[in-house]
This record gives C-alpha cells, sequence and structure tokens, in this order.
C-alpha cells in the first residue's frame, strides 16, 4: 500500500545511514511513522543537498553539533514529532510515496523556520574523512542499522 499524500503529524522512530544504488551517493535515510504507516526519507549527503539535509535533521530534533552521533545512535532522534509533507512520483511505471518536506510544525507557508549552523557542510566532509561522496561510517543495505527493523533488503531506492 502506498502511503497517501499530504501533511501529516508524524513521531520520528530512527536515522541510519547508506549509498544510493545507481550512483552511491552517500544519504541519512530518517523513518517516521504517521497515522497512515511508516515511511522513511532519504536525505542526501552531496554538496548540492546539504543545506536542505541539514534543515531536515534540525527540524527532527538534530542540535546541528555531532552528526556522528547519528550514526553512533540511530535511536537519537526518536519520539520527535514533526510535521512531513508526503507527495506521490512515478518511477518505472509505478507510484511510490515520498517524503517532500520535514517541517517542526504544520506548514502553512512563508518563512525559514531553522537557524542553521554555517558550518554544516564542514563538518559532514569532516565526518566523512574529507572524501566527498563517502558516506560516514557507511554501511551496506545488509548491515544498515534502523530502529524499527522496518527495513527490507530487497528495497531498491530508485535513483
Amino acid at each position: 500500500m502506498v502511503h497517501p499524500q499530504g501533511q501529516f503529524p508524524a513521531g520520528v522512530k530512527g536515522t541510519f545511514f547508506g549509498y544510493s544504488g545507481n550512483k552511491n551517493t552517500p544519504y541519512i535515510g530518517v523513518t517516521f511513522e504517521t497515522s497512515e504507516g511508516i515511511i522513511t526519507a532519504y536525505q542526501w549527503l552531496s554538496d548540492a543537498a546539504l543545506e536542505i539535509t541539514q534543515k531536515a535533521l534540525v527540524n527532527c530534533g538534530w542540535d546541528g553539533n555531532d552528526i556522528e552521533e547519528l550514526s553512533a545512535r540511530p535511536e537519537m532522534l526518536a519520539g520527535n514529532e514533526v510535521w512531513i509533507t508526503i507527495k506521490h512520483e512515478t518511477w518505472e511505471g509505478k507510484i511510490q510515496a515520498k517524503v517532500a518536506f520535514i517541517n517542526k510544525e504544520e506548514y502553512t507557508g512563508g518563512g525559514d523556520p531553522s537557524d542553521m549552523p554555517s558550518d554544516f557542510a564542514s563538518r559532514i566532509n569532516t565526518l566523512m574523512g574529507g572524501k566527498s561522496g563517502a558516506a560516514p561510517k557507511a554501511t551496506t543495505k545488509q548491515e544498515k542499522k534502523s530502529v524499527d527493523g522496518a527495513y527490507d533488503k530487497d528495497d531498491e531506492i530508485p535513483f
């Protein structure tokens, strides 16, 4: 069953690090539970996406100080409440639900809800050992840590 589109209050269940299947792009997965089910957001750790990833993680309750802690403690953000916007996309002829936005509260338009630390990109670079394109303490799909255990090793991220 595909998660419905729209805005939903959601509880954070946990985080995990991984890589996309095709381009090997590192990401942080954030798993949410809504009234409609469980869904995961993939927050990319590429140079182009760092600002969006930073805002999303802060909105989930990350303090912005130590991203390594998210790897060491995947349950760190568990229990925090957010609002997520889910949109449907078609990939290879199938409709899939995607977390498009993560906000601290229900989105009503306008404004930037967070004041981000200015050195987020350098923290990611340090965490990745100075190597662009390598995820911190990255794991394979089979080794991925997930608080809710909802990860299915046959799942593929469509990128």
